[in-house]
């Protein structure tokens, strides 16, 4: 629990205000800027211990995707949509220089259309158990629906941390602890509607071909035994991004961030450094 302790002790942890709404976020370290994105159900602690890697030389920034957008709509794509928009004035604001974009899950679609929509902003890009396009099955969209419809958080379903072992304790099996009790922490506190909409939002969005606009550097993450991203939505990826450095963490599951921290870290610490290979320090 070191990282987390380092955490409470020097990260900066405060909120953004806009017309759209608010974002919560911390910031950790100096140097050139990553912004973290997470993915559904999730939240910017899953980015807590690679932040403590990587904030000796880096600017560490995590954002909770908001709960509510204020003016966006219902229709798929333009909620996407907001929530680009929302996390694009985040970074022309607050951080006011080129940073590397990590997605993680639906984070990765959040970080792709914000790239393609501010390229000037945005010097290279990873997607850790990402997708350009995964359509829904019948089940996924109904359940989303019904998700969307409940105002309670993760930690009012009795059964939540037996439904998330079905899925993904054995990417944690010889792991601290901590970390999946960290992980189960983290969703209980996500909204249920908050999640079914951005889960609804996922069936229509389709950035094969656009993806290919982004011509700077991109790194692929993806766990070997990632039950959410099969063989064919990986296949997607790959084809939207050919030029992309592929990286396939060995025992991983969905939820790097939080069961694989170290190797994370190494690979985006490596990937950093060609990006930003003069490490000039960026002040707060």
């Amino acid at each position: 629990m070191e990282d987390v302790n380092r955490y409470l002790s020097l990260a900066t942890l405060d909120e953004f205000k806009s017309s759209k709404g608010k974002i919560n976020y911390f910031s950790w370290g100096q140097g050139p800027t990553i912004v973290f994105i997470h993915g559904l159900a999730d939240s910017k602690d899953a980015f807590v211990s690679i932040s403590n890697i990587l904030s000796s030389k880096f600017r560490c920034i995590g954002l909770d995707i908001p709960k509510v957008v204020l003016g966006s709509s219902t229709k798929d794509q333009t909620l996407l949509d907001a929530y680009t928009e929302f996390i694009k004035d985040f970074i022309e604001k607050k951080v006011k220089s080129p940073v590397v974009l990590f997605g993680s899950s639906f984070g990765s679609t959040l970080s792709i259309n914000l790239a393609l929509k501010t390229p000037k902003s945005v010097s290279g890009l990873i997607l850790q158990g990402g997708f350009v396009y995964r359509p829904l099955s019948v089940v996924e969209r109904c359940s989303a629906f019904l998700a969307s419809l409940f105002p309670f958080n993760g930690a009012t379903f009795p059964y939540l941390e037996f439904v998330m072992k079905s899925q993904h304790y054995h990417a944690f099996h010889g792991k601290p602890s901590y970390r999946w009790n960290r992980l189960v922490e983290s969703v209980g506190k996500a909204y249920f509607s908050t999640t079914g909409r951005l889960a609804a939002a996922i069936n229509d969005i389709d950035l094969r071909h656009k993806a290919s606009d982004f011509r700077k550097p991109v790194l692929l993450i993806d766990g070997e035994v990632d039950p959410l991203i099969g063989p064919n939505i990986r296949k997607t990826l790959y084809e939207a991004f050919p030029d992309g450095e592929k990286v396939v963490i060995e025992g991983g599951g969905h939820l790097l961030p939080y069961s694989h921290p170290e190797e994370i870290a190494a690979h985006t610490e490596q990937f950093l450094n060609k990006v930003f290979p003069n490490n000039r320090i960026v002040s707060e």
